[in-house]
């Protein structure tokens, strides 16, 4: 079954944080992830004092599918934000929820709030 990871999700993996397994058996599939959630990944991963060459090299181990975030994606996300900023998502919980939308498929995340939404979005906590 192929999915969208948001960025914590991605996080949850690489930090082997409770539910990594969970995110790791989607990688037997095909995931997507939209450019500004991978953004946030090297965001992150700097932030933390790492190299971004070990993010980039992860990203291609992970064989994960980056999707071009363009200006019809930042249309549709741009618009969520009516009914999303009541949960404090950010742009990239936008993208990653129009990405889904766009493709049609379930959403993988390690973020609990995520699941105020599932009644709009197919949505997988993964915690």
């Amino acid at each position: 079954m192929s999915v969208v990871f948001d960025t914590s999700a991605l996080i949850c993996l690489i930090k082997e944080e409770e539910g990594s397994e969970n995110v790791q058996q989607y990688l037997e599939d095909e995931v997507f992830m939209s450019a500004i959630n991978l953004a946030e990944f090297f965001s992150w991963f700097c932030l933390n004092g790492n190299d971004v060459a070990e993010a980039q090299e992860f990203i291609l181990e992970t064989q994960i599918k980056i999707i071009d975030f363009d200006s019809s994606e930042a249309l549709e996300s741009g618009k969520m934000i009516t009914e999303t900023k009541k949960y404090g998502l950010s742009l990239g919980d936008r993208a990653c929820l129009n990405l889904s939308k766009k493709l049609g498929k379930k959403v993988v995340t390690a973020d609990m709030i995520w699941l105020k939404l599932a009644d709009k979005f197919e949505v997988e906590l993964v915690r």
